[in-house]
C-alpha cells in the first residue's frame, strides 16, 4: 500500500518537471533507500520479537523451578513471594522497553 502511494507520488512529481531523467533517477534511489530501511526495520523487529519470546519462556521456566523449590520447603514462602514480585517487575520493565522501542519505528 505504501509503495503504491510512493510510486504514484513519484510519478506525479515526474510529470511536468524539467529534468525528468534526473528526477526519476533520484526518486528511484529514494524508493530503494526506503525499501532497504523498511526491510532492516522488519528484520530487527523479528529479532526483538524472538528475543522477547525467549526471555518470557526463560522467566516462566525460572518461576516453575522456584515454585518447585518452595513446594519442597514451605518455609520459603516469603522468599518465593519476593522473588515472584521482582520477576514480575523485571518482566514489566522488559515489556515496557520493547513497547517504547517499537514506537520509535
Amino acid at each position: 500500500m505504501l509503495l503504491v502511494y510512493i510510486t504514484k507520488t513519484a510519478e506525479g512529481k515526474l510529470s511536468g518537471s524539467k529534468g525528468p531523467a534526473k528526477q526519476r533517477e533520484k526518486l528511484i534511489h529514494e524508493l530503494e533507500e526506503e525499501r532497504r530501511l523498511r526491510l532492516e526495520s522488519e528484520k530487527r523487529l523479528g529479532e526483538v520479537t524472538v528475543e522477547s519470546e525467549q526471555s518470557t519462556a526463560h522467566m516462566l521456566s525460572l518461576q516453575q523451578q522456584l515454585s518447585s523449590m518452595v513446594n519442597r520447603n514451605p518455609d520459603n514462602k516469603k522468599l518465593h513471594l519476593r522473588v515472584l514480585l521482582n520477576s514480575h517487575r523485571q518482566q514489566s520493565a522488559i515489556s515496557t522497553h520493547h513497547k517504547v522501542g517499537r514506537q520509535g519505528w
